[in-house]
């Protein structure tokens, strides 16, 4: 079995866990948003599992984990954007067009609403942590490798 990834973690709130792989620490091009505008550690490319929250409960069963990119400035962002969009099987999900201060560039279901009906809660923390793991072995090593070489070509910050 593969050693574990170190992942660090950005900032968790009730619904929403950000971390970033920890090669990416020290990479200026992924540490390029001005604090005030979305993250206090100022990093501009984040991964986040989220929760929503429904109107009968407090929080669905559909739980997602995708890559965002944040705020920094223009160059940055068309910068790693395009390069997402020009690597469609590493980057799965990736949005449409580039928002102006967040995008997805990754995204998978790690619990989809349809797939939990009908599951207990451990059914659901077991299928939760099969999609993690396979999200660990498959898309994560790949997914950091991108943005480590997109970064090296990545405008002056």
């Amino acid at each position: 079995m593969n050693k574990l990834p170190a992942l660090v973690l950005d900032k968790q709130v009730v619904s929403v866990a950000r971390f970033i792989p920890q090669p990416w620490m020290n990479i200026a091009s992924l540490n390029a948003c001005p604090t005030d505008l979305w993250t206090k550690t100022g990093r501009n490319v984040l991964f986040e599992v989220k929760s929503f929250k429904t109107e009968a409960y407090d929080f669905s069963d559909r739980i997602l984990l995708s890559l965002i990119l944040g705020p920094s400035n223009s160059a940055i962002r068309e910068h790693f954007f395009s390069l997402a969009h020009a690597n469609p099987k590493v980057f799965v999900g990736a949005g449409g067009s580039i928002g102006k201060q967040w995008t997805t560039l990754f995204s998978k279901e790690l619990l989809s609403k349809n797939a939990a009906k009908g599951m207990d809660d451990e059914q659901k923390a077991a299928a939760i942590t099969a999609a993690w793991n396979t999200f660990i072995e498959r898309d994560l090593p790949s997914l950091t490798a991108s943005l480590i070489e997109f970064a090296k070509g990545a405008p002056g910050v």
